[in-house]
């Protein structure tokens, strides 16, 4: 980021390449369309770029990126008034933006995102933001604009939520 403060618009190409699936996969859990989190993707992107100054030397790029797109979310949803349970267009569960590191059987990855999707917004944004994208309660905290403590109770209500749901659908 320091480097493309400077000038550098190679970086920025960097920036984008690293960061963007990371975003995508998050934008995609919450408004489950391609589309929509593509263009919310976009949009981060130019706020990152309009505010590149803003940024101080010495903070870890991902949360700040994952809290433009995260105000970029709550915007968009507040002009439109989008209700982020919407399937994709076809009608189906993006499937596809299961996280790579979940392993087992198709029937389990379902049922494991199914125990997601049951989570309140809250704490499925927490829990994506620490087990999908792996920051730290403290940057979940700066994303959502909460404190740490909250960002860990919504962390620990969704965990619980997730196993109370999958050892009932299991049995």
């Amino acid at each position: 980021m320091t480097q493309y403060q400077g000038g550098d618009t190679a970086a920025f190409a960097k920036l984008f390449d690293a960061l963007a699936p990371r975003l995508l996969r998050y934008l995609l859990r919450l408004v489950r369309n391609q589309s929509l989190a593509e263009d919310l993707v976009q949009i981060t992107f130019l706020k990152l770029h309009r505010a590149k100054d803003l940024f101080k030397d010495g903070e870890r790029v991902a949360p700040w990126a994952f809290t433009i797109a995260h105000n970029a979310l709550r915007d968009e949803l507040r002009k439109s008034k989008r209700n982020v349970a919407d399937l994709t267009l076809d009608g189906e569960l993006p499937w596809d933006a299961i996280s790579p590191s979940i392993s087992g059987s198709t029937q389990e990855l379902e049922l494991v995102e199914q125990a997601i999707e049951s989570l309140s917004e809250e704490q499925r944004e927490a829990v994506l933001l620490h087990k999908i994208e792996g920051l730290s309660m403290d940057d979940i905290a700066r994303v959502l604009g909460i404190s740490s403590g909250a960002a860990r109770v919504r962390a620990h209500r969704g965990y619980k939520a997730i196993a109370a749901f999958l050892q009932e659908h299991r049995e």
